[in-house]
C-alpha cells in the first residue's frame, strides 16, 4: 500500500465517523426536544426542583402533605397522592408553583374522602 492510499482511506474512515457522530447528535437533539430524553445537567437540575418542591411543602405549617409525591421533569414538576381536602389540593399546587426553576406544575393529587 502507498503513503496516498493511506491517507485516502483515513480520510474515508474520518468522513465516514463524522458523519455517524453528526446523525447520532441531530437524533438525540430531536428527542430531547421532544421531551423524551434530559441532558445529565437537565437531570441534575429536576432532581433539585424535586427536592425543593419537597423542602417547600415540609415546611408548611398549616397542613401536613405527607401523601403528597413529588416528580419533576424538564422543570415541570407533577405533584401525586393523597390529601384530605381540595383546599390541600390547591396549596400543594400553589407551594410547587413558588419554588424557583419551576416551570409549570401538573397536579394529579387526589383528594380522598
Amino acid at each position: 500500500m502507498t503513503r496516498p492510499e493511506v491517507v485516502h482511506r483515513t480520510d474515508t474512515t474520518f468522513a465516514a465517523i463524522l458523519l455517524i457522530i453528526s446523525i447520532n447528535g441531530c437524533a438525540n437533539t430531536a428527542a430531547a426536544k421532544a421531551g423524551t430524553e434530559r441532558s445529565p445537567g437537565v437531570a441534575y437540575d429536576d432532581q433539585n426542583i424535586s427536592s425543593l418542591v419537597r423542602s417547600a411543602l415540609a415546611a408548611d405549617t398549616e397542613y401536613k402533605f405527607d401523601g403528597v409525591h413529588v416528580e419533576t421533569f424538564n422543570s415541570t414538576v407533577q405533584l401525586s397522592g393523597f390529601v384530605t381536602s381540595d383546599d390541600q389540593k390547591m396549596r400543594a399546587g400553589d407551594t410547587a408553583g413558588k419554588v424557583t426553576g419551576v416551570k409549570s406544575v401538573e397536579n394529579n393529587i387526589t383528594i380522598k374522602g
